[in-house]
């Protein structure tokens, strides 16, 4: 890819993203866009943060929008890279000008649509299988050696290392998956089969709540290898021969793996010199602080090496009565501000000042839909029972979609703690009790 062709696919993602959040958004409020650094979760095929705000910068350059607290992005950015932060984030304000905006969005359409390409037809073969064919021990083998290396595949990635798509990975893990399918399919699989847990059916698209989603599954998943593994001990443990095929893909498996990794970490590695370069002041900034800091202490040392003379007399003292003095002293009261949150018919989840803690689901959404149905039911909801409430929505998708929630909440609402959605296992999820949401019609 020429350096052109990046910077049009990057000021294409960069508008994509306006354009959607513009929809969210009333016409006389400021559009938020907020620009997310993170050097785990490093981007295959969206701009890295840095550039993110340089699209931001030269849109302005263009005409097409008016950022609106400059001086505030370049204090956050400067004051996070010292350390002053522990969240890497920085928030752009910022006016859309039309119909400069417009002209500019149909350009890099129109430049997007006409560079489409049909996507390359995977040549990569794993291996021919039939389980169908095969003796009930030895469906049991592959099965138990199918489903170990796609956890494998699983416990590897979901660690930011799917920050980056890869659909070499993708076509080993999807392809396991449907061997492991197959032989659960089988008669005498039945019972087996009834509790394989539901895992990631891909690993190419919406990535974003895929980590927090494998917490839950984590779990679940190794529960059900080990009952794999009971069934195959009491049958015996039989062995058979792995055909040379099959090696060589667990083979390619491996190398995938070790390649994909080695490639995010040199990422990661020229991201942060990215940021170094982009914040030469930091060295003065931190060799300040060190002076600030030595001068402190030198003081602090000066003042306790000072020789002090204390005396002390001990002197009867009448006994005093005060009145009241026996009462238990006023508690302050507890600052439940942040408790309160707020869901709109908009598809807003805000707490005040909302202007400034305000997240936009969209009130067709089904994060709004799973936001609003967990605050009008008490308890925890099963997860089938909140499919039902959005006609029938997947319930990994529910799982997935609960994910993303909560990681906006902590993007939008600034809330860190328990966090404000609870799952527990073979209970659902539930709103915590600590916060209470206020249904609003506006």
């Amino acid at each position: 890819m020429t350096p052109e062709e990046k910077f049009n696919r990057d000021v294409w993602d960069v508008l994509r993203q306006i354009k959607e959040i513009s929809l969210y958004i009333k016409k006389e409020q400021p559009i938020p866009y907020l620009v997310m650094f993170s050097y785990i979760d490093a981007p295959g095929e969206t701009p890295y943060p840095n550039e993110e705000l340089a699209v931001l910068e030269k849109l302005q350059e263009w005409g097409a929008l008016k950022i609106t607290n400059p001086e505030e992005i370049s204090e956050k950015a400067r004051e996070k890279f010292i350390g002053k932060y522990d969240e890497y984030e920085i928030r752009v304000f910022f006016e859309i000008i039309q119909p400069k905006f417009d002209a500019i969005y149909r350009q890099y359409k129109n430049s997007a649509q006409k560079g489409k390409q049909k996507p390359k037809q995977q040549s990569q073969k794993l291996f021919v299988f039939n389980a169908t064919k095969l003796e009930y021990n030895n469906a049991l083998f592959f099965l138990r050696l199918f489903y170990r290396k796609q956890l494998y595949i699983l416990n590897s990635f979901c660690n930011g290392y799917l920050g980056i798509r890869n659909e070499t990975i993708n076509y080993f893990y999807t392809v396991l998956g449907q061997f492991v399918e197959n032989i659960l399919a089988r008669k005498d699989f039945k019972k087996l089969s009834k509790e394989a847990p539901e895992l990631f059916e891909s690993l190419i698209g919406d990535l974003e709540a895929i980590d927090e989603s494998w917490e839950f599954l984590q779990k679940e998943a190794y529960d059900f290898l080990g009952k794999i593994e009971k069934v195959y001990i009491t049958a015996g443990s039989p062995s058979f021969d792995i055909p040379k095929e099959l090696q060589e893909a667990f083979e390619n498996i491996d190398r995938a793996i070790a390649a994909h990794k080695e490639y995010h970490d040199k990422l990661w590695e020229r991201d942060i010199e990215r940021i170094k370069k982009q914040f030469k002041e930091v060295d003065w900034w931190q060799s300040a602080n060190r002076k600030s800091e030595k001068k402190k202490e030198k003081t602090e040392q000066k003042i306790s090496t000072e020789p002090t003379i204390t005396r002390i007399e001990i002197t009867a003292m009448p006994e005093l009565k005060i009145k009241n003095f026996d009462a238990p002293a006023k508690k302050a009261k507890k600052d439940t501000t942040n408790d309160i949150l707020y869901l709109n018919d908009a598809g807003d989840l805000w707490r005040e000042p909302k202007s400034k803690y305000c997240y936009p689901m969209g009130e067709n959404s089904d994060r709004y839909k799973i936001v609003r149905y967990l605050a009008s039911n008490n308890g925890y909801q099963q997860t089938l029972t909140i499919s039902s409430a959005l006609d029938g929505k997947n319930e990994q998708s529910i799982r997935t979609e609960i994910g993303k929630i909560r990681r906006n909440i902590t993007k939008f609402l600034r809330i860190k703690d328990e966090g404000i959605i609870e799952g527990k296992k073979e209970s659902g999820y539930r709103i915590n009790p600590k916060y209470k949401i206020i249904l609003k019609k506006e």
